[in-house]
């Protein structure tokens, strides 16, 4: 979403106090996709005259004042409407005159009237990259002087999701042509389309279905993409309302690998639909752990040590997700009783608490599950395992304990990228992918170089793969040469 500021309008904090035009204010708003979107009233507020001509006081607390919705609109028409305002407190600056300058995370912006808290029954998206990864291009037929753009072959269509809740879908096809002073021109549109036969609130549109397109296109691009562009629709024959909304983990990547981790052409039609549906399906810790994964190939900045912490934990909870316990409540308590009422009165509880996690695998457990499991792309990646295992076990020890850690700092960061290695694979293999895709993510640009790095740190040496040390040699080709010659002390040359 591009950065935008709107021309002056006229705000209140409901359509009917809009209209009325008691404590209306003028305000220009902008919207920064980092920031989100800022109101500036530069010539009197929205919050404190009407508290003080309606109740005649006016106490600032310490908390931000705050308002579900304020409603704006401008000199041609337009509505805007604000969501989960927050006002950065009332200034006085001018005597009898009062500023104020308010804060929200959301935009909306429509022709006409609409109420924001209604269920939306249509979303539409434009994600960045998603036009590369399908590998559309289109040309339009040329003859002469004359260009055709056949609207029919221009169109595609892919189904993500249909259930009873809702219906996703990738459209792609022509825009209708455009003149302006420079001549005609004509674009290709491709964006995620939902309908929704029940509605659903704009927030939750945001944080279950965009969130999951979002996790699940970055899994596929191997780099998080940004939404470009959102509108969404109450009623079939109404207008749309443009969403602007801010979020942190903006994309870096100027463009998409020619080679990304998964690509369009080995799953197909069907398989892009399993691929989507499966991820959807995804749940609790798994869940988790796939947003977590593909979170870290955003553009965080964070010290390597956090981002060594995040991969390990992404990677643990992969593991131990919708996993039954190793022993039930009974079998447990058996077990552990007679050590527990064995222990010393002071450390009871602590010894209780230890033997309580052996209803769980341990993390060397789970590290050996996970090379099985990825077999036998785990193996190609790293062919020492036990050294991995065993530096790997170490570092999360180290981590979750927060001990300092003098390993070389390299060490850390191959780390870092084999657990995401390792996750993929097992995501890929659990979300069903042929095994032609997973091979296709060894071939493909995404962390190439440090896979080849972490390749070669766990190679195995020669004298590992003959299970004994190499015997020294000596080069004897001399020795019969110098076998009669004298050699003489420095005394007896003088």
């Amino acid at each position: 979403m591009n950065d935008k500021t709107w021309k002056t309008a006229l705000w209140d904090t409901s359509w009917e106090e809009l209209y009325e035009g008691k404590f209306s204010k003028e305000g220009i708003c902008s919207f920064s996709k980092t920031n989100g979107a800022t109101l500036e009233i530069p010539f009197g507020d929205l919050s404190k005259t009407r508290v003080l001509m309606t109740t005649g006081r006016y106490v600032e607390g310490i908390s931000s004042r705050r308002y579900d919705y304020l409603f704006g609109i401008a000199q041609d028409g337009t509505r805007f409407v604000l969501c989960n305002v927050l006002s950065n407190g009332v200034g006085e600056s001018l005597p009898g005159s009062t500023h104020e300058t308010l804060r929200a995370p959301t935009v909306l912006e429509a022709r006409g009237e609409f109420d924001p808290s209604s269920p939306m029954l249509s979303a539409q998206f434009d994600i960045d990259f998603l036009i590369d990864w399908l590998g559309v291009d289109y040309h339009p037929i040329h003859k002469g002087n004359t260009y055709t753009f056949d609207y029919d072959n221009g169109r595609l269509s892919l189904p993500l999701l249909v259930s009873s809740k809702a219906c996703v879908e990738i459209r792609a096809g022509i825009d209708r042509p455009k003149n302006n002073s420079s001549g005609v021109s004509t674009s290709y549109y491709c964006r995620v389309c939902i309908e929704y036969p029940y509605g659903k609130s704009l927030d939750e549109i945001w944080r279950t279905d965009l969130w999951k397109l979002q996790s699940l296109f970055a899994f596929c691009f191997g780099t998080y993409p940004e939404v470009t562009s959102a509108k969404v629709r109450q009623k079939r024959e109404d207008g749309w309302i443009r969403v602007y909304r801010s979020f942190a983990n903006t994309n870096r990547v100027a463009k998409l690998s020619s080679h990304p981790p998964i690509q369009l052409h080995q799953l197909g039609r069907d398989g892009l639909l399993k691929l989507a549906q499966n991820w959807f399906a995804l749940t609790g810790d798994e869940q988790h752990a796939a947003e977590m994964l593909t979170s870290l190939l955003g553009s965080w900045n964070m010290p390597l040590d956090l981002e060594l912490l995040a991969a390990t934990t992404m990677f643990e909870s992969l593991l131990r997700a919708n996993r039954p316990p190793l022993y039930d409540k009974e079998a447990l308590g058996e077990l552990i009783e007679p050590i527990i009422a064995s222990a010393n009165d002071e450390i009871r509880e602590r010894v209780k608490g230890l033997l309580g996690m052996l209803k769980t695998p341990s993390y060397y457990q789970l590290l050996k599950e996970a090379y099985e499991e990825a077999k036998p792309w785990s193996q190609r990646l790293l062919p020492r395992w036990s050294k991995f295992r065993d530096e790997q076990y170490a570092l999360r020890i180290g981590g979750a304990h927060g001990i300092e850690s003098n390993e070389n700092p390299y060490l850390r960061i191959d780390h870092y990228y084999a657990q995401i290695t390792l996750a993929y694979f097992i995501l890929m293999k659990r979300l069903g992918l042929p095994a032609e895709a997973i091979d296709g993510f060894e071939e493909s640009n995404f962390l190439n170089v440090a896979r080849w790095e972490i390749t070669r740190r766990y190679a195995i040496s020669p004298s590992s793969r003959r299970g004994k040390r190499p015997r020294r040699t000596r080069d004897t080709s001399n020795k019969k040469r110098f076998r009669n010659k004298r050699h003489y002390s420095c005394d007896e040359e003088r």
